[in-house]
């Protein structure tokens, strides 16, 4: 296909250049050499008179031909600019699109009273509690790292459990005395969010495929949905300090209007 277009190519020249010699040099020959012979029919102008309306024949088709070729590269030319600048565009809004992934994560347990009266980190409760003095909750602590070239605030909407495509029930979403309960994380910064319930509801988690819904907003205010799964293979106890290993995937992202 390529070879047929150069040949093609090739051909229009040949032929763009046989027409210009017949154009500009035979047809004055022409002119001059049928007013030597001098017969046939006789005219009131001349040879001269002949070659000057022939060549400003040739200078207006010149002129018209100079405007069109202007005005079809003028037209290629605001194609490509217009193509260029929603490029730009799309790759300016690609830039303040925000995105964060879930870059790492521990479980541990933690005195209740420490997390409700002076906590240190922004707490979500997302389960059942006991509110009893002693009592210890295990939290599970996900480290969300903001991967866009952007400020992106971060809040947590909602999470649904499943085990095996079978819905389980909804995490909660309370939080207690937390002045903010958003992440503000510039580009490449990475901020921390614990869910916390009790110890036997926390293991019940074991297994299951959890859905989350984050609510990202970038500096202009413009409001992004991303979901998410994370699946808990394993999560247990050993020598009196708690593991989970997790897999998050399936990230996806679209603007949004709630907050």
């Amino acid at each position: 296909m390529q070879i047929n277009k150069i040949g093609n190519k090739k051909e229009l020249l040949i032929l763009a250049g046989v027409a210009s010699g017949i154009i500009f040099i035979f047809i004055p020959l022409i002119i001059n050499e049928t007013y030597k012979v001098n017969r046939g029919y006789v005219t009131i102008w001349d040879a001269s008179d002949v070659l000057i309306f022939y060549g400003s024949l040739l200078t207006f088709f010149g002129t018209v031909a100079l405007g069109i070729s202007s005005i079809v590269q003028s037209n290629r030319a605001n194609e490509i600019n217009s193509r260029l600048s929603q490029l730009e565009q799309e790759r300016f809004k690609n830039d303040l699109q925000p995105f964060v992934i879930v870059s790492d994560w521990k479980l541990e347990a933690t005195r209740l009273l420490e997390i409700i009266q002076a906590p240190q980190k922004l707490y979500i409760q997302v389960g059942i509690i006991k509110l009893e003095h002693n009592e210890v909750s295990l939290c599970l602590s996900l480290f969300f790292t903001n991967t866009s070239n952007s400020f992106a605030t971060v809040y947590y909407s909602n999470a649904k459990v499943y085990k095996k495509d079978t819905y389980i029930q909804d995490w909660y979403n309370s939080t207690s005395n937390q002045p903010n309960p958003n992440l503000y994380l510039k580009s490449g910064e990475t901020g921390e969010i614990v869910f916390y319930c009790t110890e036997e509801e926390m293991v019940t988690f074991r297994g299951t495929n959890i859905k989350f819904g984050l609510i990202l907003s970038n500096r202009f205010s413009e409001n992004y949905k991303e979901t998410l799964d994370i699946i808990i293979p394993h999560l247990g106890k050993t020598h009196d300090a708690w593991y989970v290993t997790l897999n998050p995937q399936n990230y996806l992202i679209q603007k949004c209007n709630e907050f």
